[in-house]
């Protein structure tokens, strides 16, 4: 996988199909930097892969944390 479909996939995982500008403020990068990362115009710093990682890592905590109460809610068992 290029690094421009790698970041366009997480980024549409992490926020959806309007991810660029989101992705950018989490990274406290300019928007422009995503959009030449995306083109593939620009290779992203080894740096950003790392801030991506964590970001990646932070969201699927929380999403595992929230896996058993929201089961527990669709099915009404406590």
């Amino acid at each position: 996988m290029t690094s421009s479909k790698l970041l366009s996939a997480v980024g549409v995982a992490l926020y959806g199909e309007q991810w660029q500008a989101p992705l950018a403020r989490a990274l406290g990068v300019n928007r422009k930097n995503i959009q030449r990362w995306a083109s593939g115009q620009y290779e992203p710093a080894l740096g950003i892969w790392a801030d991506l990682a964590a970001i990646v890592d932070a969201r699927r905590q929380a999403l595992t944390k929230l896996a058993t109460p929201l089961s527990e809610a669709a099915t009404g068992v406590k």
